[in-house]
């Protein structure tokens, strides 16, 4: 599968004469990632989509799910006291974290997601906000990171889980 995944991404930069040393725009997110290469990076940002807010924007990507009504909502509705530490649990694009700092100028956000994809993802929209200082994202599943660092205590978590029609998983 990764195989095929990686062929079809050097298929689709080809054919579509992307050329990735033209751009300024280019920051690839998945550097950390082993195996990540030329074409998957230019594929990335090939088919990525801008999401623009008034003092952020995000990035999303097909690898990760996009950014929401209720990841909205919720980034908009949840009270969170000053100082508070929080944890978001599947952070996806890291739109909830960001929302978050935006309204609450003293908190800090932590986000974890399973996926490394997901989570150099966020990491990229997190470092290019202007609350940066106050976020970051963790690549691990939620037992790991309760493993990994066991003394952190959050006085928030939050969550916005994907949903699947009745309950079935893609394929």
């Amino acid at each position: 599968a990764d195989f095929q995944q990686r062929k079809n991404r050097q298929l689709f930069v080809k054919n579509h004469g992307f050329n990735i040393l033209k751009t300024n725009l280019f920051f690839n997110p998945f550097s950390s990632i082993p195996n990540f290469d030329f074409f998957t990076a230019a594929y990335w940002i090939a088919m990525n989509e801008l999401f623009q807010f008034k003092e952020f924007q995000i990035y999303q990507s097909p690898d990760v799910f996009k950014i929401n009504t209720d990841g909205l909502i919720l980034g908009a509705w949840v009270n969170i006291k000053a100082g508070s530490k929080v944890l978001d649990i599947g952070t996806g694009t890291g739109i909830i974290p960001i929302s978050l700092s935006q309204r609450f100028s003293s908190i800090k956000v932590t986000g974890i997601d399973i996926s490394s994809y997901a989570s150099a993802l966020a990491r990229r929209n997190m470092t290019h906000c202007p609350w940066s200082d106050r976020l970051r994202v963790v690549a691990l599943s939620l037992e790991d990171f309760v493993q990994k660092y066991p003394p952190y205590i959050f006085d928030h978590i939050i969550t916005n889980p994907p949903f699947y029609s009745k309950g079935i998983l893609p394929e």
